[in-house]
């Protein structure tokens, strides 16, 4: 008689705690529920609302006075608070479009070949951190003139006459724009990027 007639028979519980037990039967382990890792955009979000406040701060008194001078009957008043307004409408919309990236970041947590589960390379690291210093230093180094220069540049487009803005100050903006969106995107990717790879080891 062979030794497989005398095994006890299995019964069906023995065989329902079998499955229960084999980590690939069944059950899920820590590596199938995957990881959460932030989406990018964050910081560029915050470091880009910083900048739009500051010209608008520049740009309002261009605006009052164009507005103004046109013979609409608005008072400077109106023209303030419609700007400020606009300043808690862009926020509003910024801080929904940031949360709403974050919970479908969360969502995707354990489909580990998603865009979100991406982990910055080395070489996407160091774009990132060129984007920072060159992008930084043409922005810090071109903001002074760009400011100055917005007002000029809201007047002249609103009387329909561009001979009032030198275009040499009008690639200064432009430069300083670039740079500064360069710089932003790399800082989004550097920190964000540190972040997942941080919580991933």
């Amino acid at each position: 008689m062979s030794r497989n007639a005398d095994a006890p028979e299995r019964t069906d519980g023995d065989r329902r705690r079998g499955e229960h037990a084999s980590p690939t039967r069944g059950g899920s382990t820590s590596a199938d529920r995957g990881v959460f890792r932030p989406a990018y955009g964050p910081v560029d979000a915050v470091l880009g609302y910083v900048l739009f406040y500051v010209v608008v701060d520049r740009v309002t008194p261009a605006f009052v006075d164009v507005l103004t001078d046109a013979s609409l009957g608005i008072s400077a008043g109106m023209v303030t608070f419609g700007l400020a307004a606009f300043l808690w409408f862009v926020l509003a919309l910024t801080v929904v479009d940031q949360v709403g990236r974050q919970v479908a970041a969360f969502r995707g947590r354990t489909d580990e070949s998603g865009l979100w589960a991406r982990i910055p390379s080395e070489t996407e690291a160091t774009v990132a951190s060129l984007a920072v210093v060159i992008g930084g230093a043409l922005a810090a180094a071109t903001f002074t003139v760009a400011m100055a220069t917005l007002p000029d540049v809201v007047r002249s487009v609103a009387a329909f006459d561009v001979t009032g803005v030198v275009a040499l100050d009008v690639v200064t903006l432009a430069t300083f724009f670039a740079s500064y969106a360069a710089a932003t995107w790399g800082a989004d990717r550097l920190l964000v990027g540190g972040v997942r790879v941080i919580w991933t080891e």
